[in-house]
């Protein structure tokens, strides 16, 4: 809910204040072939045939996060996923309804999920409206930006308690 995100926002905010600094790499020109089941890195991994104009969105996203963050993530074992689809990175959320999301809504409907058992950031170039039809995610950038924010405020907290939840975050946010 809108309690939840806030703090999610707030340790993001933080890591921005903290680092501002990216390496003028191009993310996507140098990662994207990597095969699924080689090992963790902070470059993506392409799960299904996704367009330039979606790796360029992504590349333009990655670099608005700093690099400080997306070291964390990287030794914390989390990994990125870039996917046509929700589903085809992660079959198993196939039909099923996102918690929170209206009836009849299922990860389809979606452009992005964490996976904290998997520690796995999904970001897909498309999804189905509520009427089924295919769009493009209109929110590439937003939307990478937030699922960031779940896994880093997961990987700050340790022991698999988010950073938001401990005793000392909720008192400074209070």
């Amino acid at each position: 809910g809108v309690g939840r995100a806030l703090p999610v926002a707030v340790v993001l905010a933080a890591a921005w204040a903290a680092s501002c600094v990216t390496t003028g790499r191009s993310w996507a020109a140098e990662h994207v072939t990597r095969p699924v089941n080689e090992s963790r890195t902070a470059g993506p991994v392409v799960s299904s045939p996704v367009s330039d104009e979606f790796l360029r969105r992504a590349q333009s996203a990655r670099e608005s996060v700093p690099e400080r963050v997306w070291r964390g993530l990287e030794k914390a074992g989390w990994q990125v996923k870039l996917s046509q689809f929700v589903t085809d990175a992660a079959p198993s959320l196939r039909g099923i309804q996102p918690r929170g999301w209206p009836a009849g809504t299922t990860w389809e409907n979606t452009d992005a999920v964490h996976l904290p058992a998997a520690r796995t950031l999904v970001f897909a170039e498309k999804r189905r409206d509520a009427r089924g039809r295919i769009v493009e995610s209109s929110r590439v950038e937003g939307v990478m930006r937030h699922e960031i924010g779940h896994a880093f405020d997961l990987a700050g907290g340790g022991g698999g308690a988010s950073c938001s939840s401990s005793a000392a975050f909720l008192s400074a946010y209070i």
